[in-house]
């Protein structure tokens, strides 16, 4: 099986894969591979070089290429969990397969920020407003870009992660 999971910034999605982890799933996150990328090239690894080099591989491999690799990680007969899908191509690929699930995770703005200024990362938002605008670089209308806005829909369920971490693990559980 491969789930695959969703969501904004701060969501919780590391800490459901966390989980499923635990559960014996291997974890393969998109963002492990463009940081490989990004560190093939010799660029930083920020946020904003995230986006860009995802943005730069779809351009040039097509929207699905993100998917296409971290299905090369696969072995048959393992459980999956794939964190931080973000474009619908992506999505539509593994949902040709049986044995997939997408989860988006969701938290209201507040938690998300306080999650995320809790990191203490240099080019993490500080406001609202800057996290809304970081949220804002996460869905184009461009196909080859991230459409998070697009795949948060797409998801056959949903967790909302506002509370605690046990919270949090009985709905993964269930």
């Amino acid at each position: 099986m491969i789930i695959g999971i969703t969501g904004l910034d701060g969501s919780g999605k590391s800490q459901v894969a966390e989980l499923l982890k635990q559960s014996g799933f291997f974890k393969v996150t998109f963002s492990e591979i463009l940081a490989e990328e990004l560190k093939k090239k010799k660029r930083k690894v920020t946020k904003e070089g995230l986006i860009t080099i995802g943005n730069e591989l779809r351009e040039k491999f097509g929207p699905k290429i993100l998917a296409r690799l971290a299905l090369h990680r696969v072995k048959d007969g393992e459980n999956y969990v794939f964190v931080s899908m973000r474009n619908p191509a992506e999505v539509e690929l593994l949902q040709s397969r049986h044995d997939f699930l997408l989860v988006n995770i969701n938290a209201p703005d507040k938690v998300r920020l306080r999650r995320i200024m809790r990191k203490r990362l240099e080019s993490s938002p500080k406001s609202l407003k800057e996290l809304r605008r970081m949220d804002a670089l996460e869905s184009s209308s461009d196909p080859k870009k991230q459409q998070l806005h697009k795949v948060t829909k797409m998801a056959r369920a949903v967790i909302k992660n506002d509370s605690s971490e046990e919270k949090l693990k009985q709905k993964v559980e269930r």
